[in-house]
């Protein structure tokens, strides 16, 4: 299997290069960054492992989550479909992509996916968890709270100035 190497344009050129020889190693690699708020180099490690395994699941939710945190949401649920593609059983994957939908305000696919979490969540926490999400949504679409719209509006004129009667 070839060598990948990860060479980071912030970092030292006196630094050794970090050398990732599977996915394994990229995976924990960026899980430990990901822990750590290194950010960037989380993303980076993260790629890496979807590379060497684009099939891992865990490995496209990670990244998911990384590309969100670095505020790359197009990215982040480019992602989070592919885990969704491959395992559209995966509890994580499923909970991440809604959570991020509703974040921008995109009500029918982040409700469709936290609908399908809570059905394949284990636990009890995990069950209140997407309850709780989903209550909030329902209360935003009740309020009538939602994605803003940029057609164009139909401008009413206002009445003639001798008109004084109500509108």
């Amino acid at each position: 299997m070839p060598e990948h190497v990860l060479v980071s344009r912030e970092r030292p050129m006196s630094e050794r290069p970090t050398v990732i020889g599977d996915a394994a190693t990229a995976y924990r690699l960026g899980m430990e960054a990901l822990g750590e708020e290194d950010i960037d180099r989380a993303v980076e490690l993260l790629v890496v492992a979807t590379r060497f395994a684009p099939e891992d699941v865990d490995a496209h939710v990670a990244l998911g989550i990384a590309r969100a945190r670095k505020l790359d949401v197009y990215a982040a649920i480019d992602a989070l479909e592919r885990a969704v593609d491959l395992d559209s059983g995966h509890f994580a994957a499923r909970l991440h992509l809604g959570e991020l939908y509703l974040k921008l305000r995109i009500a029918e696919p982040g409700r469709a996916h936290l609908e399908a979490a809570l059905a394949l969540a284990r636990t009890v926490e995990e069950r209140a968890g997407v309850r709780r999400m989903l209550k909030q949504e329902a209360g935003q679409a009740k309020r009538g709270v939602s994605r803003p719209s940029f057609a164009p509006r139909r401008v009413v004129p206002p009445p003639p100035a001798g008109d004084r009667r109500r509108r």
